[in-house]
């Protein structure tokens, strides 16, 4: 339909809309168009960012709320490291700092608080928490690619 009205759109935009709009054929072209006039009124191409923003109030209402096993699960999947890892109680670099961007994440992307982030990381204290989330905010000062991948991962994890 998008090579049809002759307008490109990403393949993981596509994607999304596949997952999201499952009920109909006629709501699918709908959005599809959404997201076409949304792209024209403002006047950027159509990329992840434009569809997120045309198609805001779908996805919000049709997204479930984020939990912390689906952080983990996600962050371990990415950094190619078990979840058992991210709940151990190993310093290594490799495990330390995605269990810091995973607290972070979860301190972001749900409504629990540090002492419940904490004991689902386990069994750590909350203050263990406060400090994983401040030494990523911290590092995404100075480092543009990991602000890069934290705002990925929320923009992953939301769809």
């Amino acid at each position: 339909k998008a090579a049809l009205i002759g307008t490109h759109i990403p393949r993981e935009a596509l994607e999304l809309l596949a997952r999201k709009i499952t009920s109909s054929i006629r709501e699918l072209e709908g959005a599809l168009n959404s997201i076409v006039a949304f792209a024209t009124l403002i006047g950027k191409p159509i990329t992840m960012d434009t569809v997120h923003e045309a198609l805001q109030d779908l996805i919000q209402t049709q997204s479930l709320p984020i939990t912390i096993p689906a952080v983990q699960k996600h962050i371990a999947e990415h950094f190619n490291i078990s979840v058992a890892d991210l709940l151990s109680h190993k310093r290594l670099r490799a495990v330390a700092r995605p269990r810091q961007i995973a607290m972070y994440l979860c301190r972001e992307l749900t409504q629990h608080s540090s002492t419940d982030i904490g004991n689902q990381f386990g069994g750590r204290d909350h203050t263990t928490v406060v400090h994983a989330v401040k030494t990523i905010q911290r590092l995404m000062e100075n480092d543009p690619s990991l602000t890069s991948d934290i705002e990925k991962f929320k923009r992953i994890l939301r769809t």
